[in-house]
Parts: C-alpha cells; sequence; structure tokens
C-alpha cells in the first residue's frame, strides 16, 4: 500500500461490528514520572545511551540527574574556572556513547565531565573558539565585542578502519553484526568472536599503575577513568559556537583545536550550530547550522571530514593513549611536586617554632641562641638553665616525630638531642646517669656540630625547594630555551653546587622551575601533533535547506545503509514546515567517501503531511523510524507520539515517497507531498499513533528525548510547564502488538478476506 493514498476501507464496512466507528487510542507504557524542583531547560534534556538515567539543566542553573524511580543520582553544579558564581550558565548536556560520563558546557566556554556514578567532576576542558590555527586553515573574522559562546555538544565514536570492522564481521559467518561492534556494551554471547591483538594491547600498557599513590595528597585534578582505546576506535568531543567554530578534542582530554566554518556563514549573522550527527563507520561529522541572511532565516548542513582518524588508522588510538599517558605522568610529576612542598612545609613548621620560642628566651636571659648554646653544650658538656628547661619540657618526646628528613649529619644530631633530654631529666647520682654517660662515646660530635651550624639554619633543600607562588629569581631557568644552552647551564650549575664554600650562594633552577619547563615542552609536542591533525581536517558545505523548514522543530542524524545495493553513508534530517506546522520534510543527504574525502552523491526529499494539526517536536529513532510529538488539532485537542518509518526496510508495507532534489526548483514538492491519515481506525497509518496522552491541566507535552538503543527504547516526554517529565517504554507496545497479531492469525480463517483485514488493521492500530 502506497503511503500517499489516504485510505478509507472502515466505509466500505458500514455493517462491520461498532468498534470499528470508535478510535482505540494507543498507550506506551509509563516507567517513570517525576516533579522538578525548578524549570527545566527543554534543550539540555538528555536520556543516558546505556542506563536508565535522565540528565537535566534547570533554570537555577543546576544539573540533575534523576533514576526512574526518581531517586536522585547526583545534583547541583560545582562552579570553578574562575567564572563569578551568579553569572555561570549551562548551556548543553550530552552523554558519551557508553553512558559512563556526561558533559556539561557552560557558559565560560568549558567543557565539565562529570562520572555518572559519582557526579565529580573529573575533568574540566576549556574550549576556545581563537585557538591559533595551522598552514591551510582560515579562521573567520570575529564579531567584535561579541564573545563566542558554547551553544551545541556532540560526542560520538569513529571506527579508525570501519573496513576490517565490516570484514571481521563477514567472517562470523552472520553470529556477530556490525551492530554488536558498535555497541556500548558488546553481549558477552559476542565477545569470543572478536579478535584479539596482543602487540595492540602490549602498546596500550599503561605506567599508571605502576607509580607510587599519593594517598595524602589533596587531588586538584581528579584524573580520567581509563579512556576507551581498547578497541580501534577514537571518540570525538565536539562544541558548537554561535560564532560558526566548531572546537574539537579526542579520547575525552587531547585537544585538536578549533575550526571555523566559512560560507556561507560569512554572509549571515548569528550562525550558530544546532544539532550534530555522526555515525561510527564514517570519520565525517555533519553538523546543522542556523543563520539570519537579512530578514530570512536560513538553515545549512556542514560536514568535517576528519582526515587524520583515516589516515593514522588503528594507530591513532595508540598515539593518542601515549599522549594520555604522557599527561599523566606529568600532572603526577606536579602532584609529587605539590607533596614535596606539603611535606616540607610540615616539617618545618612545628622545629622552626620551637626554636624561635627558645631563641627569644636565650636572648633574654643569656643574650645568645639556640645554635650558640648547643654548640657550647656539645663541645663543654655544660647545658644552660634555659637549654635544660626548653630540652626536658617543651621538646620531649616531639621533636623526633616532627623534625625534617635531613641525611648523616641529623641522625647524628638526633641521636645527641635524645642523649641529651635523657641525661638533663634524670638526676646526676642516679644509676641511669652513669648508663647515659657510658652512651657519650657513640655519639658523633662532628657532624652534630656541622648540623648545628649548617642544615639547623638552612637545609640545603632549600637550594630545590620553593614556594609555588614564587616566580624564579633567574630569567636563565625561564620555560623558553630559545638557545638550546638549558642542559648545560644546568650541569654547570649543579658542578658549583658541590663546590661552593660555606655561606656561599649559588642560583640554580628551583623544582617548580624543572617542572613548569617540563610542562611547556611537553605542551610544544601535544601542540605540533594537534595542528598536524587539525590540517587534515576538511570542512564542507553539504546543502542549503529550504527556508520553509522550522529550526524550532528540526533533529539530525546519520546512518549506515544501501544505496542502489552498496553500503554508504546517509544523513538524515527531519524539520517542521513553518508555514503548515502539521507538515514536515524528511532530507536524505547520501554521502560517498574516498580515502576518508566525502562527497555529495544524491540528494533526497520528502513531504510529510498529517493534513491538520500542529506537529511540536521531531526526533530520530535508532532503529530506523523518526517520533513526533503532534496535537490533532481537534476541539478538545489531543497530543499523541506518532512513530513513522523514515527506512524502506523497517516497514515493507509503507515507504516514503523520496524525491531527488533539484537545486534549480528549490522544494518544489507540492505534487510529491505525503498525506497521512493518522486519525481513521482503518487506516494503515493509524498504527503509527502509538500513544495518546490523556488530558491534564497544565500537564500538555511540550518536548521529547528518544532512547533508541536495543532492548530498552523509550522516550522522555518534558510538559508545558517544565516541571514534570514521564518516561515510556517504546518496545511495550510492540510486544502487545504481537500478541495481538497472533490471536487476529486464529481467527482470520473464520472470516471473508476484505473483512478480515480491516479488523487486523483496527487491532494494530
Amino acid at each position: 500500500m502506497q503511503a500517499g493514498e489516504i485510505e478509507n476501507e472502515s466505509s466500505r464496512h458500514e455493517n462491520d461490528d461498532d468498534d470499528t466507528e470508535s478510535i482505540w487510542h494507543a498507550h506506551f507504557a509509563s516507567v517513570s514520572e517525576k516533579q522538578l524542583p525548578a524549570k527545566c531547560k527543554p534543550d539540555t534534556l538528555t536520556y543516558c545511551p546505556t542506563m536508565d538515567l535522565v540528565a537535566l539543566a534547570t533554570e537555577d542553573e543546576q544539573v540533575h540527574v534523576f533514576r526512574l524511580n526518581g531517586q536522585k543520582v547526583f545534583g547541583g553544579f560545582a562552579r570553578g574556572g574562575g567564572a563569578a558564581a551568579d553569572g555561570l550558565k549551562v548551556k548543553s548536556l550530552k552523554w558519551k556513547g557508553n553512558g559512563h560520563l556526561l558533559a556539561v558546557a557552560t557558559s565560560d566556554n568549558n567543557v565539565r565531565i562529570l562520572s555518572a556514578y559519582s557526579g565529580k567532576t573529573v575533568h574540566v576542558l576549556p574550549c576556545n573558539a581563537s585557538l591559533e590555527y595551522g598552514v591551510g586553515v582560515r579562521p573567520r573574522e570575529p564579531v567584535p565585542n561579541v564573545a563566542p559562546s558554547i551553544c551545541c555538544l556532540g560526542w560520538g565514536v569513529n571506527l579508525t578502519d570501519g573496513k576490517s570492522v565490516a570484514k571481521a564481521a563477514q567472517e562470523t559467518q552472520g553470529r556477530l553484526a556490525v551492530e554488536d561492534i558498535l555497541t556500548p556494551e558488546t553481549p558477552l554471547s559476542k565477545l569470543a568472536y572478536i579478535k584479539a591483538d596482543l602487540p595492540r594491547e602490549l602498546a596500550l600498557l599503561d605506567i599508571d599503575r605502576s607509580l607510587p599513590k599519593l594517598s595524602t595528597l589533596p587531588s586538584t585534578a581528579r584524573r580520567l577513568s581509563r579512556l576507551d582505546t581498547d578497541s580501534d576506535s577514537v571518540d570525538v568531543l565536539l562544541a558548537g559556537f554561535d560564532d560558526g567554530a566548531v572546537h574539537i578534542r579526542i579520547f575525552d582530554s587531547f585537544e585538536i583545536g578549533s575550526i571555523h566554518v566559512q560560507q556561507p556563514l560569512d554572509s549571515c549573522e548569528g550562525s550558530r550550530a544546532l544539532v550534530h550527527a555522526s555515525h561510527p563507520m564514517s570519520s565525517t561529522h555533519a553538523f546543522l547550522f542556523r543563520g539570519m541572511s537579512g530578514d530570512t532565516e536560513r538553515l545549512w548542513i556542514f560536514s568535517l571530514d576528519l582526515l587524520f582518524i583515516t589516515k593514522s588508522g588503528r594507530y591513532l588510538s595508540v598515539l593518542a593513549s601515549k599522549v594520555t599517558q604522557l599527561q599523566n605522568l606529568l600532572r603526577y610529576i606536579k602532584q609529587v611536586q605539590t607533596q614535596i612542598h606539603l611535606e616540607w612545609k610540615n616539617s618545618q613548621d612545628l622545629p622552626g617554632r620551637y626554636l624561635r620560642n627558645i631563641n627569644e628566651d636565650l636572648q633574654d636571659r643569656l643574650n645568645c641562641d639556640f645554635v650558640t648554646a648547643a654548640y657550647h653544650l656539645v663541645v663543654t658538656g655544660d647545658c644552660f638553665e634555659p637549654l635544660k628547661e626548653f630540652l626536658v619540657d617543651q621538646v620531649g618526646e616531639r621533636v623526633l616525630i616532627n623534625s625534617g628528613r635531613e641525611l648523616v649529619q641529623f641522625d647524628a644530631f638526633s641521636r645527641w638531642l635524645r642523649y641529651e633530654i635523657d641525661l638533663q631529666s634524670t638526676d646526676p647520682l642516679s644509676a641511669t646517669a652513669e648508663e647515659l654517660m657510658e652512651k657519650a662515646d657513640t655519639i658523633n660530635h662532628g657532624h652534630t656540630l656541622n648540623y648545628l651550624q649548617g642544615g639547623l639554619i638552612r637545609s640545603g633543600l632549600l637550594d630545590f625547594i620553593q614556594p609555588t607562588m614564587q616566580e624564579p629569581s633567574n630569567g636563565r631557568w625561564s620555560t623558553t630555551d630559545a638557545d638550546g644552552l638549558f642542559y648545560e647551564n644546568y650541569k654547570k650549575t649543579l658542578q658549583k653546587l658541590a663546590k661552593r664554600k660555606q655561606g656561599e650562594t649559588v642560583a640554580a633552577p628551583m623544582l617548580s622551575d624543572l617542572t613548569a619547563r617540563l610542562s611547556v615542552q611537553l605542551q610544544g609536542v601535544f601542540k605540533r601533533i594537534a595542528e598536524t591533525q587539525r590540517r587534515s581536517i576538511l570542512e564542507r558545505h553539504i546543502q542549503d535547506l529550504g527556508i520553509d523548514m522550522d529550526p524550532n522543530a528540526v533533529d539530525l542524524t546519520m546512518s549506515y545503509e544501501n544505496y542502489e545495493g552498496v553500503p554508504k553513508v546517509s544523513i538524515f534530517l527531519a524539520a517542521r514546515a513553518k508555514m503548515s506546522t502539521h507538515t514536515f520534510y524528511l532530507e536524505r543527504v547520501v554521502l560517498t567517501t574516498v580515502n576518508g574525502v566525502s562527497s555529495t552523491e544524491v540528494v533526497l526529499t520528502a513531504k510529510i503531511s498529517f493534513q491538520k494539526g500542529s506537529i511540536m517536536d521531531i526526533k530520530f529513532v535508532e532503529d530506523g523510524t523518526i517520533m513526533l510529538l503532534w496535537s490533532d488539532g481537534n476541539t478538545p485537542a489531543l497530543n499523541h507520539l506518532i512513530q513513522i518509518p523514515y527506512k524502506p526496510d523497517v516497514d515493507p508495507s509503507f515507504s516514503l515517497n523520496y524525491v531527488k532534489r533539484d537545486h534549480s526548483d528549490h522544494l518544489a514538492l507540492e505534487e510529491q507531498i505525503i498525506y497521512l491519515d493518522l486519525l481513521t481506525p482503518s487506516s494503515h497509518h493509524a498504527s503509527f499513533v502509538r500513544h495518546t496522552f490523556p488530558q491534564r491541566e497544565n500537564m500538555e507535552p511540550l518536548h521529547i528525548e528518544v532512547n533508541g538503543r536495543r532492548g530498552r527504547r523509550v522516550v522522555c516526554v518534558l510538559y508545558s510547564d517544565r516541571q514534570w517529565y514521564s518516561v515510556f517504554d517504546i518496545d511495550s507496545v510492540d510486544d502487545r502488538d504481537d500478541e495481538d497479531e497472533e490471536d487476529i492469525d486464529e481467527d482470520a480463517g473464520s472470516r471473508q478476506g476484505d473483512h478480515g483485514d480491516v479488523r487486523e488493521r483496527q487491532a494494530m492500530s
């Protein structure tokens, strides 16, 4: 049956039972309903692709994640990055494909990566739309006095060698499909068919586990979970800006940089990215852009060909893994530096306090300091009374616990100090005093005196440790090294330190100088890698869309399917019509890709009309169907969820009449409009009505979000008050339909053919 026909078979069966005249309302099974503490931002509502979690942002700029039972997993928002607490706004939310991480884009142009398990911020990624650009990349001129802001997030995964994956699936003789490899969580029954790659696994070994754990270190930046580099794929995080820029990162943290799309955005004002789409089998990413050309609102589809994915192939994940290991190692070194500063500060605080106290007392009573009194005690054995009181009453057992980590001299000094404390607190005529006097020969008085004159006054570690807030005092140790003589100068300085005399100072690089220099050197390596990758990104204007397409109800997806018998990547776009809101457009752009470079093979267009009412929202489902939120326009009006297949292999009895688009005749589709009759029970189209919302005051559906993963397809509906949402199980109707079809088949033999066909359509509706 052709989709363009309007069926009225029920009129030919006027004597049928009364139920042919009534409209049966389909209903999804409701699995969750939640009232929010504040109004939700509709564009931020998103459903986790692998777990039953709903993430959203409210108007008070809080991010919330809920389970289906309404329980909050985590909430709130950790403001940071120097942004004012009252000015930071949540711009967009996006789940990672495996559902483990949630990206939160904020108005300070940072993307915060939150863990789905703890809710903690595991990384803060700055996204600057005005980074430096490599050769061949021409940035667009910025708008004066207007700072670009993130308006769209995309997070996709691309296979580095899609042909090998398809070949591996074919070799299993149907036991392993490409979809099984692409799914975030491959079923255990399929893992045995995935070939292991020992050399590659050895190349991905990380040194992180062998590094000593710094449990006492206050974490400054929580480390990301292990990157998903154990498969031949690359995760791509893209941030679209409202000035036509797209910022790209791979593997969550490795920055590629920004690309500015060009024509026709240069002739438009307020150009901004709306939706992102990608597919694992293609290294091409698509964006839908919106802009104003004079008084006319326009939409365009742009593509970014990430050639570095196809050029680097399977080695891209190894490269990114090693770069990430370097980043983690650098972070570990900085953490060790912080730990050393903390240990040094703690080791100096208490002894320093004791020395200041005894120095003041000795200065007042004997006009000397601790070093002089201690030196006198070591040489003569005569202990001044203030020093004796200090050793016995104030120091006691505590000094040996809290003193620093000196070497041989401090070991001798600590033995002598312990000896003097015990001796001064003992009666000179007792047997204990005699035993202590016998131990005097075990003390190394030379090392003790050297420590009193050296390490006690100024530790040698001060030559290499300085507070992190201080700047290096010598220009020779700056992070830039134009002449390349840093290493030679450093060796000479170490030789001078070894030969210096007492009291002589030698300007040497501090530990913070060395770590800062290492950081700059590694950043230079990362920058060159990113610049090389950025040069291999090709931008292309794919399609200029019609002015009748409404950007307020639009969606974009990418699919990998056959076109004329050949597997190809297609970009699908669905948009509501502005002139007649009960009509929507479907655009299919078929791409041909050669060595990672895509080109448009054909553009197909379909126009579908519900004849009345108004389409409120549109979303693609991963099963080859499209879901629409539609108000039927009756009195009173009912709201429905309509699910229509847009691929011919989904429903053989229904196929959209795609027409090749002629650029010279812009969207001249009036003669090819497909009319659907959704409210007539006997119509085949009535089965597309999957759910009818009951009439509830102030509970009109406003926005939908669809999760199309296999085995758990749900639709999340946000209502007009923006404080209530519901989650419905899409598969619940599918299961019921299968049971109804079995009952109809058993009863079909006793009925006449035409009459039975009408009954079957009624049951399916």
